[in-house]
Parts: C-alpha cells; sequence; structure tokens
C-alpha cells in the first residue's frame, strides 16, 4: 500500500514539479458517483514506486504514476500507508483547492508572455497530448518555411534565443495554449473578460481577441523579429534586470551611467523592485557596479539580442509599420490592454498604432496590471509557458488569484 508523506520532492520521471502546479487542476478528480471507485479500482496497483537515496526524486514505475504524482509536488510516496484511499483523498483535496481558487476569478485578464520566456521543451504538452496544438504548428511551420515544432522541441537554444526565432516560436506556442484550453476547459476562456501580453505577448493578445488571424499574426511576429533583430545586430546592446531598487533610483543610475551618443533607459516596468534597461552594452557594463552600489539586490543580464524598447530599434519600426499596413487588423472582441500607454483597446486602428510605438516605447506592464483591477479584473490566466507574469502580479499584489495553462 502507499501512501504520502511531505517533503521536497522537486523532480518526477525528470519533470520540475515546481513548474506544473496547475497539473492537479486537469486531473479528472471530483465528485460524481463512482469516480472515486473507478479511480482506485484503475490505479491501486500501479501507483508504485521507488526512493531514490537522496529522497528528491521519485522513479514511477508507471506512466500512469508520474501524471498522478506530478498533480501532488508536496508529497512524496512512502511504502507504509494504509491504503490508496489516501491517494485519492490528497489528489482531490488539491484539486479541490485549485478549483476554489479559480472561482474566486469572475472576470479574469488573459496573459501571454514575452521574449525570454522560451526555453527548450515548450509546447511539448500541447503537442503530445492535443491534435489541435499539432495542426497549429504545422501550420505554422509552413508560413515559416521551418520546423517550428522541431525547434521548440531540440533546439538548438542558440537559434531558439534569437529574436527571429523566439517570437514566433513564443506567439504559436501562446495560441496553441489558448487554443487547447477552449478545448479542455472552456469555462476558464470564458471567464476572460481582458488580455494583455509583455512586448511580444501583446501581439499573440491581439490575436486571442480577435484581432489577429492566425496566420496573418504569425506573419507579422515573423517580420517584427527579422526587424529587431536586424535593429540590434547593427550596434553592441541589451538589457538587464535591475531587482531592488524603485523607478526613480533606476532613473538616476541611467543618468549616471550613460555616455554622451548612448542609449540607457528603463524598458520593461514590470513589477514594484524589479525594472529592466535597455541600451549600449557599454552603458550597462557601467550601470552593474553603480547599482549594486546603490542597493540593488542583483543585476541580470537579458537573454535578449538587443536594446529593445528604446530609440536604438528606430530601424525595426518602419519595417514594422509597413507589415502592419499590408496585414488585416480587426476591431478586438475584448479589450487588449496595450504596453504603451496602460490602457484598453479594441480599436484596429490605434492597436495597429500602438503595436508600431511599442518597439521603441518603454513597457508599462505594472501599470497595464493595475489598471485592469482598476477596470474590474479579479484574477488572472498565464497562457503560454513559463510563469515569469504570475511571478510580476505576485510582486503587485500578493493576494491576486492567478493560474497557468500550456506547459503540462
Amino acid at each position: 500500500m502507499l501512501g504520502f508523506e511531505k517533503t521536497t520532492v522537486e523532480r518526477v520521471d525528470g519533470i520540475d514539479l515546481r513548474n506544473l502546479p496547475y497539473a492537479a487542476r486537469n486531473q479528472p478528480f471530483g465528485t460524481r458517483p463512482g469516480r472515486k471507485q473507478r479511480w482506485l479500482s484503475q490505479n491501486e496497483n500501479t501507483l508504485t514506486a521507488e526512493l531514490v537515496s537522496d529522497a528528491r526524486t521519485i522513479v514511477s514505475k508507471s506512466a500512469r504514476s508520474a501524471t498522478v504524482l506530478s498533480a501532488v509536488p508536496r508529497y512524496r510516496l512512502i511504502r507504509s500507508a494504509p491504503s490508496a484511499d489516501i491517494t485519492w483523498d490528497v489528489l482531490s483535496s488539491s484539486t479541490k483547492t485549485a478549483n476554489r481558487r479559480r472561482s474566486a476569478m469572475k472576470s479574469v485578464g488573459i496573459l501571454f508572455p514575452g521574449q525570454g520566456a522560451q526555453a527548450i521543451g515548450m509546447g511539448r504538452w500541447l503537442r503530445k497530448t492535443h491534435p489541435v496544438a499539432n495542426s497549429l504548428f504545422d501550420q505554422a511551420s509552413e508560413v515559416l518555411g521551418y520546423d517550428l515544432g522541431e525547434l521548440c522541441a531540440s533546439g538548438p537554444e542558440s537559434q531558439l534565443n534569437e529574436t527571429a526565432y523566439s517570437q514566433p516560436a513564443l506567439f504559436v506556442v501562446g495560441i496553441a495554449a489558448a487554443t487547447v484550453m477552449q478545448e479542455q476547459a472552456p469555462e476558464r476562456i470564458a471567464a476572460v473578460k481582458a488580455a494583455a501580453g509583455l512586448s511580444l505577448g501583446e501581439y499573440t493578445a491581439v490575436c486571442f481577441a480577435g484581432g489577429l488571424d492566425f496566420s496573418d499574426g504569425l506573419r507579422l511576429v515573423q517580420r517584427r523579429g527579422q526587424a529587431m533583430q536586424a535593429a540590434a545586430d547593427a550596434v553592441e546592446s541589451g538589457m538587464a534586470s535591475v531587482l531592488g531598487l524603485d523607478l526613480d533610483a533606476v532613473k538616476q543610475l541611467c543618468d549616471d551611467s550613460r555616455q554622451e551618443g548612448e542609449v540607457l533607459q528603463p524598458a520593461n516596468l514590470l513589477c514594484p523592485g524589479n525594472i529592466a534597461v535597455s541600451g549600449h552594452l557599454t552603458a550597462i557594463e557601467r550601470l552593474v557596479p553603480a547599482a549594486e552600489a546603490a542597493g540593488a539586490m542583483k543585476v541580470i543580464p537579458l537573454s535578449v539580442a538587443g536594446a529593445f524598447h528604446t530609440s536604438l530599434m528606430q530601424p525595426a519600426v518602419e519595417a514594422l509599420r509597413a507589415a502592419l499596413e499590408e496585414i488585416p487588423i480587426q476591431n478586438t472582441q475584448i479589450p487588449v490592454y496595450s504596453n504603451v500607454d496602460a490602457k484598453p483597446h479594441q480599436s484596429a486602428s490605434e492597436i495597429r498604432d500602438l503595436l508600431s510605438r511599442q518597439v521603441v516605447g518603454s513597457v508599462r506592464w505594472e501599470d497595464s496590471v493595475r489598471q485592469m483591477l482598476e477596470d474590474g479584473i479579479d484574477g488572472f490566466e498565464e497562457v503560454g509557458t513559463g510563469r515569469v507574469l504570475r511571478g510580476t502580479l505576485k510582486r503587485i499584489n500578493r493576494k491576486l488569484p492567478s493560474d497557468g495553462f500550456g506547459d503540462g
């Protein structure tokens, strides 16, 4: 017989459980008559496991147990428990807790991540378990001219991190995740009343909201990525996150570190204590020790090609504007909050103008989230890959309910 004991287990069958807190919410547990009995009869004999010597990894004896275990990241299996009923009770409790949190979210803002969230393996669960996701990846590969699924699954990582590749990849994973979510959990999509995305993610948000056709949106994102990559290649520039300082302090650091002819400015205003600066690499190199001396907790270089959201991206603006004029954009069905002004927009003409301005303007993410809350949004779904945006939500308001969908 098996049971559970509290521990700090982090991985099952190579899967990082800390990144899968929502797995339990997709399991078929509930209160319908006969469900518990059926589940016990199907799983009592297959729920076996070996404890590895360091007690931090479980080697699962069956694919079914891996699925079940991934739903309970705070527990590890032990051999001295009375019955599999305990297994059911723990999983049921985890699911009920998740459902209670989600039921409190009556008016939801859907959020899509931006560049930097990409990682080898993203989209794997979507493609493995849902034919509709495979179809979108196949369609994307035809549009892009290369096998996007293979790039996301196997890399190389250096190529996936290039702006011209990472932006289309994140766009497709985001739309595929939202499509699967509609298929698997339509009640969660029905609760969505507004959308937003971080930088590149704003294009995904516009597509989700009905402003862009999938293929048109992908072509637009591909051209955006190519234009931004070209602008980045023209000058040695980059971005870095400054942790632990407020906006005024970061602005002063940029002013002090920037020399004549250089660009250095706050670019991504993510959340309290987390502001990304963008500009010439030489200026960023001077800012790092100055920020640490000013009390910054840490300065982290970002995995991006150049100084996004600054005037150094101006060469990309003209190419992007031309692409935006060629590709049809419709009024959106729900408001999309712009990175540029942190306000909701549904007009196609307004969205077209804001998307072109976004490349050289600061991303007002914290302001966007606060405006959504002021407008009646009471919870958030981060859709696509990773959990970066949920991290910013907790820094803005720790009590904000949020969930995620896309990684499994």
